[in-house]
Protein backbone atom coordinates (compact mmCIF):
# COMPACT_ATOMS: atom_id res chain seq x y z
CA UNK A 1 0.00 0.00 0.00
CA UNK A 2 1.51 2.92 -1.21
CA UNK A 3 0.63 6.92 -1.88
CA UNK A 4 1.86 10.76 -2.18
CA UNK A 5 0.72 11.29 1.62
CA UNK A 6 -0.79 8.78 4.44
CA UNK A 7 -4.33 9.87 3.93
CA UNK A 8 -4.16 7.99 -0.05
CA UNK A 9 -3.37 5.19 2.05
CA UNK A 10 -6.39 5.72 4.23
CA UNK A 11 -8.40 6.30 1.12
CA UNK A 12 -7.24 2.92 -0.48
CA UNK A 13 -8.79 1.38 2.21
CA UNK A 14 -11.73 2.68 2.97
CA UNK A 15 -12.57 2.05 -1.05
CA UNK A 16 -11.97 -1.71 -0.32
CA UNK A 17 -14.07 -1.56 3.05
CA UNK A 18 -16.78 0.64 1.34
CA UNK A 19 -16.63 -0.52 -2.34
CA UNK A 20 -20.23 -1.19 -2.56
CA UNK A 21 -21.56 1.95 -1.59
CA UNK A 22 -18.75 4.17 -3.72
CA UNK A 23 -19.57 2.16 -6.75
CA UNK A 24 -23.40 2.34 -6.36
CA UNK A 25 -25.57 -0.42 -8.45
CA UNK A 26 -24.75 -1.01 -12.42
CA UNK A 27 -27.98 0.98 -13.38
CA UNK A 28 -26.58 1.60 -17.51
CA UNK A 29 -25.69 -1.89 -19.42
CA UNK A 30 -22.12 0.47 -20.74
CA UNK A 31 -21.61 2.32 -17.53
CA UNK A 32 -18.91 2.40 -15.08
CA UNK A 33 -19.67 -1.13 -13.86
CA UNK A 34 -19.08 -3.27 -16.99
CA UNK A 35 -16.47 -1.23 -18.92
CA UNK A 36 -13.26 -2.90 -19.47
CA UNK A 37 -11.33 -0.93 -21.46
CA UNK A 38 -7.89 -2.39 -23.42
CA UNK A 39 -5.03 0.48 -24.51
CA UNK A 40 -2.57 -0.88 -26.69
CA UNK A 41 0.21 1.29 -28.00
CA UNK A 42 1.96 1.94 -31.13
CA UNK A 43 5.34 1.19 -31.88
CA UNK A 44 4.86 -3.25 -31.55
CA UNK A 45 2.18 -2.74 -28.96
CA UNK A 46 -0.21 -3.44 -31.83
CA UNK A 47 1.05 -7.42 -31.33
CA UNK A 48 -0.14 -7.45 -27.68
CA UNK A 49 -3.44 -5.85 -29.00
CA UNK A 50 -3.86 -8.14 -31.67
CA UNK A 51 -2.92 -11.47 -30.04
CA UNK A 52 -4.01 -10.63 -26.42
CA UNK A 53 -6.25 -7.83 -26.00
CA UNK A 54 -8.81 -8.28 -29.08
CA UNK A 55 -9.30 -12.10 -28.08
CA UNK A 56 -9.78 -10.71 -24.67
CA UNK A 57 -12.12 -8.68 -25.39
CA UNK A 58 -13.81 -10.69 -27.20
CA UNK A 59 -13.83 -13.69 -24.38
CA UNK A 60 -15.01 -10.79 -21.83
CA UNK A 61 -18.19 -10.54 -23.09
CA UNK A 62 -19.12 -13.85 -21.75
CA UNK A 63 -18.91 -12.43 -18.22
CA UNK A 64 -21.13 -9.57 -18.79
CA UNK A 65 -18.84 -6.71 -19.71
CA UNK A 66 -18.84 -4.32 -22.26
CA UNK A 67 -15.09 -4.03 -23.53
CA UNK A 68 -13.78 -1.35 -25.28
CA UNK A 69 -10.12 -1.33 -27.79
CA UNK A 70 -8.24 1.88 -28.19
CA UNK A 71 -4.79 1.05 -30.35
CA UNK A 72 -3.47 3.11 -33.37
CA UNK A 73 -4.58 6.58 -33.66
CA UNK A 74 -7.05 6.40 -31.30
CA UNK A 75 -4.79 6.15 -28.17
CA UNK A 76 -3.36 9.42 -27.59
CA UNK A 77 -3.61 11.17 -24.44
CA UNK A 78 -6.48 14.11 -25.87
CA UNK A 79 -8.26 11.50 -27.57
CA UNK A 80 -8.32 8.77 -24.43
CA UNK A 81 -8.93 12.13 -21.69
CA UNK A 82 -11.70 13.25 -23.70
CA UNK A 83 -13.74 9.46 -24.13
CA UNK A 84 -12.74 9.00 -20.03
CA UNK A 85 -10.49 6.06 -21.59
CA UNK A 86 -8.35 5.66 -18.00
CA UNK A 87 -11.13 7.06 -15.51
CA UNK A 88 -15.04 6.11 -16.70
CA UNK A 89 -14.05 2.20 -16.26
CA UNK A 90 -13.61 -0.26 -14.02
CA UNK A 91 -11.20 -2.10 -15.51
CA UNK A 92 -8.29 -0.61 -17.51
CA UNK A 93 -5.03 -2.57 -19.10
CA UNK A 94 -1.98 -0.86 -21.03
CA UNK A 95 -0.13 -2.62 -23.25
CA UNK A 96 3.05 -0.36 -24.87
CA UNK A 97 5.62 1.36 -23.89
CA UNK A 98 6.14 3.06 -20.65
CA UNK A 99 8.54 4.55 -17.83
CA UNK A 100 8.12 5.84 -14.41
CA UNK A 101 6.73 9.06 -15.03
CA UNK A 102 4.95 8.37 -18.02
CA UNK A 103 3.59 6.13 -21.01
CA UNK A 104 3.68 6.57 -24.59
CA UNK A 105 0.84 4.60 -26.42
CA UNK A 106 0.60 7.44 -29.35
CA UNK A 107 4.02 7.05 -31.57
CA UNK A 108 3.36 7.91 -34.78
CA UNK A 109 3.00 11.10 -36.42
CA UNK A 110 4.40 14.58 -35.19
CA UNK A 111 4.73 15.71 -31.32
CA UNK A 112 4.50 11.79 -29.58
CA UNK A 113 5.45 13.54 -26.48
CA UNK A 114 2.72 15.63 -26.42
CA UNK A 115 0.43 12.95 -27.16
CA UNK A 116 1.91 11.01 -23.90
CA UNK A 117 0.46 10.29 -20.53
CA UNK A 118 2.70 11.76 -17.94
CA UNK A 119 2.26 12.46 -14.11
CA UNK A 120 1.97 16.00 -14.41
CA UNK A 121 -1.70 15.10 -16.39
CA UNK A 122 -2.39 12.09 -14.63
CA UNK A 123 -2.37 13.99 -10.91
CA UNK A 124 -5.42 16.13 -12.21
CA UNK A 125 -7.59 12.97 -12.99
CA UNK A 126 -10.71 11.91 -11.17
CA UNK A 127 -11.54 8.27 -10.27
CA UNK A 128 -15.07 8.73 -8.74
CA UNK A 129 -15.37 4.98 -8.45
CA UNK A 130 -12.22 2.33 -7.35
CA UNK A 131 -10.96 1.81 -10.67
CA UNK A 132 -7.97 -1.12 -11.56
CA UNK A 133 -4.97 -0.31 -13.83
CA UNK A 134 -2.94 -3.41 -15.48
CA UNK A 135 0.05 -2.61 -17.62
CA UNK A 136 2.89 -5.16 -18.86
CA UNK A 137 4.57 -1.80 -19.87
CA UNK A 138 8.44 -1.70 -18.58
CA UNK A 139 9.43 -0.07 -15.40
CA UNK A 140 5.46 1.78 -14.53
CA UNK A 141 6.32 0.69 -11.04
CA UNK A 142 9.31 2.09 -10.43
CA UNK A 143 9.64 3.82 -7.60
CA UNK A 144 13.30 2.95 -6.04
CA UNK A 145 14.94 6.43 -5.90
CA UNK A 146 12.03 8.52 -7.28
CA UNK A 147 9.50 10.73 -5.18
CA UNK A 148 6.06 9.22 -5.25
CA UNK A 149 4.74 12.40 -7.20
CA UNK A 150 7.01 11.36 -9.87
CA UNK A 151 5.59 7.54 -10.66
CA UNK A 152 2.86 7.37 -12.85
CA UNK A 153 1.19 4.45 -10.88
CA UNK A 154 1.22 6.20 -7.42
CA UNK A 155 -0.32 9.34 -9.33
CA UNK A 156 -2.72 7.22 -10.37
CA UNK A 157 -3.91 5.96 -6.90
CA UNK A 158 -3.75 9.62 -5.89
CA UNK A 159 -5.98 10.38 -8.19
CA UNK A 160 -8.42 7.93 -6.77
CA UNK A 161 -7.71 4.59 -8.79
CA UNK A 162 -7.63 1.83 -6.62
CA UNK A 163 -5.11 -0.57 -7.78
CA UNK A 164 -2.16 -0.63 -10.11
CA UNK A 165 -0.46 -3.75 -11.34
CA UNK A 166 2.86 -3.06 -13.15
CA UNK A 167 6.77 -3.51 -13.21
CA UNK A 168 9.84 -1.94 -11.27
CA UNK A 169 12.06 -2.50 -13.96
CA UNK A 170 12.48 -3.54 -18.16
CA UNK A 171 9.45 -6.80 -19.06
CA UNK A 172 9.92 -8.52 -22.21
CA UNK A 173 7.41 -11.01 -24.41
CA UNK A 174 7.07 -13.30 -21.27
CA UNK A 175 4.45 -10.18 -19.08
CA UNK A 176 0.83 -11.35 -19.91
CA UNK A 177 -1.38 -10.52 -17.91
CA UNK A 178 -4.10 -13.13 -19.14
CA UNK A 179 -3.52 -15.54 -16.11
CA UNK A 180 -3.56 -12.87 -13.78
CA UNK A 181 -7.22 -11.38 -15.08
CA UNK A 182 -8.53 -14.60 -15.09
CA UNK A 183 -7.44 -15.11 -11.67
CA UNK A 184 -9.65 -11.44 -11.08
CA UNK A 185 -12.45 -12.15 -12.94
CA UNK A 186 -13.18 -15.92 -13.41
CA UNK A 187 -12.16 -17.09 -9.56
CA UNK A 188 -13.09 -13.96 -8.20
CA UNK A 189 -10.04 -13.51 -6.48
CA UNK A 190 -8.62 -10.04 -5.14
CA UNK A 191 -6.11 -8.34 -6.32
CA UNK A 192 -3.55 -9.90 -3.73
CA UNK A 193 -4.40 -13.03 -4.03
CA UNK A 194 -5.04 -12.95 -8.04
CA UNK A 195 -0.90 -11.42 -7.88
CA UNK A 196 -0.25 -14.42 -5.62
CA UNK A 197 -1.66 -16.98 -7.84
CA UNK A 198 -0.32 -15.53 -10.82
CA UNK A 199 3.20 -15.82 -9.44
CA UNK A 200 2.75 -19.64 -8.70
CA UNK A 201 1.87 -20.25 -12.59
CA UNK A 202 3.86 -17.93 -14.37
CA UNK A 203 7.54 -18.17 -13.11
CA UNK A 204 8.96 -16.85 -16.13
CA UNK A 205 11.62 -14.00 -15.51
CA UNK A 206 11.89 -11.31 -15.42
CA UNK A 207 8.07 -10.50 -14.66
CA UNK A 208 8.07 -12.88 -12.10
CA UNK A 209 10.28 -11.00 -10.03
CA UNK A 210 9.39 -7.12 -11.49
CA UNK A 211 5.61 -7.43 -11.23
CA UNK A 212 3.86 -5.70 -8.27
CA UNK A 213 0.88 -4.41 -6.73
CA UNK A 214 0.18 -0.76 -5.65
CA UNK A 215 -2.77 -0.60 -3.95
CA UNK A 216 -4.86 -2.70 -0.90
CA UNK A 217 -4.23 -6.61 -1.94
CA UNK A 218 -7.48 -7.16 -0.35
CA UNK A 219 -9.41 -5.19 -2.46
CA UNK A 220 -11.44 -7.39 -4.26
CA UNK A 221 -13.11 -5.57 -7.58
CA UNK A 222 -16.55 -5.75 -8.79
CA UNK A 223 -17.11 -7.92 -11.98
CA UNK A 224 -20.59 -8.41 -13.74
CA UNK A 225 -20.71 -12.26 -13.27
CA UNK A 226 -19.19 -11.80 -9.56
CA UNK A 227 -20.84 -8.73 -8.53
CA UNK A 228 -19.63 -7.19 -5.62
CA UNK A 229 -18.08 -10.25 -3.15
CA UNK A 230 -16.52 -10.12 0.34
CA UNK A 231 -13.99 -13.17 -1.02
CA UNK A 232 -10.64 -12.26 -0.19
CA UNK A 233 -11.20 -9.06 1.89
CA UNK A 234 -12.35 -8.19 5.80
CA UNK A 235 -15.97 -7.97 6.25
CA UNK A 236 -17.63 -5.13 8.75
CA UNK A 237 -19.71 -7.00 10.45
CA UNK A 238 -22.38 -4.35 13.09
CA UNK A 239 -21.89 -5.82 17.17
CA UNK A 240 -24.76 -6.22 19.25
CA UNK A 241 -24.93 -4.99 22.54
Amino acid sequence: IIGYVVQDVYLLMSRTLFCKKICGPPLEEDGWHNRFNFVFGEGFGETGGLFHQIPYAVELKKYGFKPHVYGDLRNSRQLTDLLHVYTGANYIEYLGHGDWYWFTPSLYGFDYINKAVDVAHAKNWVYNKPSVFLTSACLMARIDGIPPCMNIGVTMLHSGCNCFIGATRETGQEAGLTTLENHLIVDDLSVGEALRGEKRVDKEPPTYYVRVLYGDPAFNPYEPNNGFTDQGRPVIQQVSR
